[in-house]
């Protein structure tokens, strides 16, 4: 379960960035958005879930970081407990809905609303409120795991650990780091 979540989960989040931040910093506009789970912050399934989730959450965290001159965003997204082929939380959310989230922050967040939940999790309920989408059936999902009122929880218990992240970091030199594939992506600095 371990190396699924990190091989499969987190791996794979970060090979797509690295592969499309380049033509994101070349346009100096973007938007790079990892979809996680509350597992990121507070014990849920196992371990590995949770170091996973937690990865992806500090993933888009150093890319808000490293990207901000570029005018590229980075964002995760917390969707409720899910209706899918897999899950089935009473009353919960359908992937459209995720989709939807996205879909938002891409056609309908202004370029303040993006720099201010860069390098940030974002919950899919709460992009629902601010931006007036809902699910399939119309309306909000209810379920215990995906609802507004749970969204409230889950910013109040998030908002302890997520603030160790240092957004406002100077950067040193692109060209000195020990990863030179990470200095490619920044022609000319």
């Amino acid at each position: 379960m371990f190396d699924a979540s990190l091989n499969i989960g987190l791996r794979s989040a970060y090979v797509m960035s690295a592969l499309v931040a380049p033509v994101m910093v070349k346009k100096k506009a973007g938007l790079i958005v990892q979809i996680s789970s509350f597992g990121g912050v507070n014990y849920l399934f196992d371990v590995g879930y949770g170091v996973g989730k937690a990865g992806l959450d500090r993933l888009t965290a150093d890319m808000a970081v490293e990207f901000k001159p570029y005018d590229v965003h980075a964002v995760t997204l917390y969707p409720g407990g899910a209706v899918t082929e897999i899950a089935a939380f009473p009353d919960g959310e359908t992937p459209v809905f995720t989709g939807r989230a996205v879909a938002a922050l891409l056609n309908t967040a202004t370029k303040e609303d993006l720099a201010q939940m860069n390098g940030k999790v974002v919950q899919t309920a709460e992009l629902a409120v601010n931006y007036g989408f809902t699910d399939l059936n119309g309306e909000l999902p209810q379920g215990p795991f995906s609802s507004v009122d749970a969204a409230k929880q889950c910013r109040e218990t998030m908002s302890r650990p997520l603030f160790q992240y240092d957004r406002e970091a100077e950067l040193p030199d692109s060209s000195v780091t020990n990863n030179p594939d990470m200095a490619a992506l920044f022609p000319g600095a």
